[in-house]
Formats: structure tokens, C-alpha cells, sequence
């Protein structure tokens, strides 16, 4: 081989390595994003596991909401008939009250 033909094939040997380092860089910044999204994935998914609401724990929660309404409701009933006893119960003190005037 000519010194020529050498040193045409050792250029192109330093401009594809150079190309090939170029390369080499460009996927080791892709490698060092793609590694800090993975990171913030996985405090996304810590966050939701540790802070947020399972729909087991919503069903839970609407549960305990609904039995403490149905006693305020049955609450609710117990006093209305009790005002109707005393309604009643005071009718009847005023009709005596007038019998007895």
C-alpha cells in the first residue's frame, strides 16, 4: 500500500471514531435523562402509594359517612316522634288546666 492510500484510510479511521465518540456522547446524555425520569417515576409512584386514596379506602370512608347519616336520620325520627309525644302530652295538661279552672 502508498503512504496515500495509508493516510486516507487513517483519516477516515479518526473522522469515524470521532463520529463514533460524538455518538458514544449522545447516548450516555440519553442514558442520563432516561435514568432521571425513571428517578422521578419512581417518586410519582412512592407519592401515589403513600398519599393517595385506594378506591378500597373511598368505599370504606363512603361507608362510615352514610352509617353515621343513617343514625343522624333515625335521630332525627326519634326526635320528631318525641315531639309530637310532648305536643301531645301538653295539649292534654291544657285541657285539663281548663277543666279544672
Amino acid at each position: 500500500m502508498s503512504d496515500k492510500i495509508l493516510k486516507q484510510l487513517v483519516k477516515k479511521a479518526d473522522e469515524t471514531s470521532a463520529t463514533l465518540n460524538k455518538v458514544v456522547e449522545r447516548l450516555d446524555k440519553l442514558e442520563n435523562g432516561q435514568d432521571a425520569l425513571l428517578a422521578k417515576t419512581l417518586d410519582i409512584e412512592q407519592y401515589m402509594q403513600s398519599e393517595l386514596t385506594t378506591k378500597d379506602e373511598l368505599y370504606e370512608t363512603k361507608n362510615e359517612v352514610l352509617e353515621h347519616v343513617d343514625g343522624f336520620i333515625k335521630l332525627h325520627n326519634k326526635i320528631d316522634l318525641e315531639l309530637v309525644a310532648t305536643q301531645s302530652k301538653y295539649k292534654r295538661l291544657e285541657n285539663r288546666v281548663k277543666e279544672l279552672e
